[in-house]
């Protein structure tokens, strides 16, 4: 096939620059190739030696230089190609010759003119070379005068590449040819510094040998070379370092030292390097945090057993008052925690918030540390800042071994902390149903409430939690209980939303109307927040529609002001009246208007236009007349007399008595109504509604 094909080239029968899948002519295959001799066959009959891919825009010399094809990108060279071309990332074939190490081709298009410095990204070929550590690439670079301070983006030198990929003799070069060891990036990283924390140890030699300032600090007195070769665990440049008297004690500037770094980390080993060369183990940092406190707080029990031994304080205490024991038993390692009680570490100290290694592991689940802490005599009766006790905040956070624990090693149950709260109520609250079997079995105070009045049952109707309300009921919770402010468990659930235990108080008596001490019923909380289910189930359980609070504020008014168009449509489709307004003289509408509820305010207008205005409620508050067409069909064929009765002064004090006629039955509206108006004149007074049961 290639023999034919030769054939056709010499013969001229094939297009030589004809472009095949992804853009490639025949001269880039033999070039990408290596082809030497075919090579020339087609330049010889006239190829493209400029033509690009389409993917990669790469030329024939990019991709004969980047496979190493020495002979042809001399051919290639020789017979015009741009060694300056870029493909479509910007690199020229110098960039990828020192990117892959090719010696001799960058050498040829080095000496064939070459832009030494062009970039690509910002990267420029020294930077390619330091990078991957082609030495002599890098040599020939310098020598024809290449850039070696200039910086890719982030501001990275040729010599900060080479010190964070290791290479020595290319650091060497650059340093020996005038390289900056000081220069940092843009976010302050020097050359050592890289190397320190990458683990370089043999470019840090360099850099000591070369006179670099090796206790020098980096962003803004954060880091040194020693500090962070301890915290990445680099044991030889620790040693280095050390060798080369690095100050041992300087901090970062939140005050952490190497012994701190190392101790945080867990490295054992230079945790011993740095003491036996004489690290402070009794350092803090500015929040007085210790290298035991670092070790204990992160679980490693090698390194406390090593800091323990040569006497560190072992109750030292942060400026939140944490011991290295409260960090160990907080994060739950029992391990820490079991060799610093060996070494007699005091069990019960609190820290900033009363809370003792007790509190703390009782708060974060560990079952083992509250049985070691317990077994060595813990006070299970401590309580923090705010009266709480280990069993509060076990039974808060659902934690039912470490309470069964503390339960059966006498905890007071119904100890309640300086808000009254007890262990019931925080695990009812929180929704533990297990916790709250717990207690109540073993004799929690189902009556008990807080300084603000709630019982476990309003704690736990409020947050919606089913079970535990079930479970309360069943053990005899009052359900009418209120708080302080004279609400009930179901004012919390419906306040809430919380249907199905609205339906569980309803079913066990709770009553539907009760008050609170500003008037707020059920139905008002239900309705204020839109919880239209519940509004739903309230009257649908005879809830009082018309019910005001101490500022005459309806339900209605509620949703109105809330904004909840479902909730204000079944209000009104209930009975509920529009035209009744509060304390302050505003009606429903009125509220729904200086909220901006647009919707509501549209749907109280239509409900308006549709409204014929007539009065409808008896002093007992059952709906007796509904619209016109009653008292229409009570008068017969006697228009003009209904209308001087319309007309009637006393019709005119509807409004405020919901039916004048309240009392009066239907019968006696009928005899009104043909005349008799002198008969009935006496009842027809206006007079408080149930003046005439007196005379029942």
């Amino acid at each position: 096939m290639q023999h034919n094909v030769d054939n056709e080239v010499n013969q001229g029968s094939v297009d030589v620059n004809a472009t095949y899948e992804g853009g490639l002519t025949l001269l880039h295959y033999a070039a990408g190739e290596g082809d030497l001799e075919y090579v020339i066959e087609l330049l010889l009959a006239g190829a493209d030696i400029h033509a690009t891919t389409q993917d990669g825009g790469a030329t024939e010399l990019h991709l004969a230089t980047h496979r190493g094809y020495f002979d042809i990108v001399k051919k290639l060279v020789r017979n015009g190609a741009n060694v300056d071309a870029t493909d479509t990332r910007g690199r020229t074939p110098l960039h990828l010759a020192s990117y892959m190490g090719h010696v001799a081709i960058a050498e040829a298009l080095m000496g064939s003119g070459a832009n030494l410095d062009a970039t690509t990204d910002g990267w420029a070929p020294i930077h390619e070379a330091s990078y991957r550590g082609h030495l002599n690439i890098l040599k020939d670079l310098l020598v024809r005068g290449a850039n070696l301070h200039a910086a890719i983006p982030g501001g990275y030198t040729p010599l900060h590449l080479a010190a964070q990929k290791g290479h020595v003799d290319v650091a060497m070069q650059l340093m020996y040819m005038g390289a900056n060891m000081h220069a940092t990036s843009n976010d302050g990283w020097s050359p050592l510094h890289i190397a320190s924390k990458n683990g370089h140890v043999g470019i840090v030699k360099a850099f000591g040998l070369n006179g670099a300032d090796l206790n020098a600090f980096i962003l803004e007195n954060t880091w040194t070379p020693l500090i962070l070769a301890s915290h990445n665990g680099h044991l030889d440049i620790v040693q280095e370092l050390v060798l080369q008297a690095v100050d041992i004690h300087l901090g970062r500037k939140n005050g952490m030292t190497a012994l701190h770094a190392a101790s945080n980390e867990g490295h054992l080993p230079i945790v011993k390097e740095l003491l036996i060369h004489g690290a402070n183990i009794h350092a803090a940092t500015d929040e007085q945090w210790t290298p035991l406190h670092m070790a204990s707080d992160r679980g490693h029990l090698q390194v406390v057993q090593t800091l323990v031994m040569p006497g560190a304080n072992i109750d030292a205490t942060t400026d939140k008052r944490w011991t290295p024991i409260n960090a160990a038993a907080w994060k739950g390692h029992s391990g820490v925690v079991e060799e610093l009680i060996a070494n007699h570490a005091d069990i019960h100290k609190p820290n900033a918030d009363g809370l003792t290694p007790l509190h703390s592991a009782s708060d974060q689940g560990h079952v083992n540390i509250v049985a070691i802490l317990l077994a060595h005599g813990a006070n299970i009766h401590a309580t923090t800042l705010s009266g709480a006790t280990p069993l509060h905040v076990a039974s808060s956070k659902g934690h039912l071994s470490i309470v069964m624990d503390l339960v059966a090693k006498g905890a007071n149950i119904n100890a309640a902390d300086n808000d009254g709260w007890n262990s019931l109520h925080r695990a009812s609250g929180q929704g533990h149903l297990d916790i709250v079997k717990t207690l109540l079995d073993h004799g929690a105070s189902i009556s008990a409430a807080n300084t603000k009045g709630w019982t476990a049952l309003y704690g736990a109707a409020g947050q919606g939690h089913l079970g535990i309300v079930k479970e309360l009921v069943i053990y005899g919770a009052n359900i009418k209980a209120t708080n302080i402010d004279g609400k009930s468990p179901l004012h919390a659930a419906s306040m809430q939303g919380h249907l199905d235990v609205v339906e569980e108080l309803v079913s066990n008596g709770a009553n539907v109307n009760a008050a609170d001490i500003d008037g707020w019923t059920p139905l008002h909380a239900a309705s204020k927040n839109g919880q239209f289910d519940v509004v739903k189930l309230l009257l649908t359980h005879g809830a009082n529609v018309h019910a005001t609070n101490e500022d005459g504020i309806s339900p209605l008014h509620a949703a109105s002001f809330g904004g909840h168009v479902e909730t204000v449509e079944h209000l009104l489709d209930m009975g509920a009246d529009m035209t009744v307004k509060a304390k302050d003289g505003k009606t429903s509408r009125d509220m729904a208007r200086d909220e901006n509820h647009a919707a509501v305010v549209g749907a109280l207008d239509k409900r308006t236009a549709m409204q014929v205005p007539t009065p409808s409620l008896t002093n007992d508050g059952e709906n007796v007349l509904r619209d016109k067409s009653q008292l229409n069909q009570a008068e017969g064929s006697r228009d003009g007399e209904h209308s001087r009765l319309l007309d009637d002064s006393v019709a005119n004090e509807w409004s405020q008595w919901g039916l004048i006629f309240a009392g009066v039955a239907i019968a006696e509206l009928w005899l009104i109504c043909h005349g008799r108006k002198a008969k009935m004149a006496q009842k027809m007074r206006p007079a408080p509604p149930l003046a005439r049961n007196k005379h029942q």
